[in-house]
């Protein structure tokens, strides 16, 4: 095995965990601000479309476990909304930052992983699966180009070397 692909191994299994501590420093409002505008970013045209009317005025709630992350994700009538977790959320969407990698870059298909017990779904199932069906129907090509890229790379990661 070459020193790249030890490397890349320890940075897919390890990484996550590695960057929890750093991460959870950071005051969760700090944290939410670059999540809401990548949200917003990404599904610019879907917002526009109005696909992410059914969750006016409804929280879920997403949480990467092996990051200890976790923020509560709405939409405002004209823009999607994060905020630190304050009360209840209506749904919980939660999973390994690695498989939530595998499911945003469709490298696996997400009911396997939820079927695996990988990814799962809490509270009002029928609005987490409404989101889960929602961002597995959004054209990858209507994304912006970096992002596809980017989530790319980081599946094909943890495809080989998870």
């Amino acid at each position: 095995m070459s020193l790249l692909s030890t490397a890349m191994r320890l940075a897919v299994r390890r990484g996550p965990r590695l960057l929890a501590k750093p991460l959870s420093l950071l005051p969760a409002a700090v944290q939410c601000r670059p999540v809401e505008l990548a949200l917003n970013k990404v599904f610019a045209e879907a917002i526009e479309d109005e696909a992410f009317d059914f969750l006016e005025g409804r929280w879920l709630r997403i949480q990467v476990l092996d990051m200890a992350l976790s923020w509560d994700v709405g939409f405002n009538g004209t823009r999607l909304v994060v905020q630190p977790n304050e009360g209840e959320a209506d749904a919980t969407f939660s999973g390994a930052a690695n498989d939530l990698i595998l499911m945003a870059s469709r490298k696996e298909d997400p009911d396997t992983l939820f079927f695996n017990r990988r990814l799962s779904i809490e509270g009002d199932t029928e609005l987490g699966l409404a989101v889960k069906n929602l961002v597995d129907s959004i054209d990858r090509d209507e994304l912006p180009a970096m992002f596809n890229k980017l989530v790319d790379k980081a599946g094909t990661a943890v495809q080989q070397y998870a």
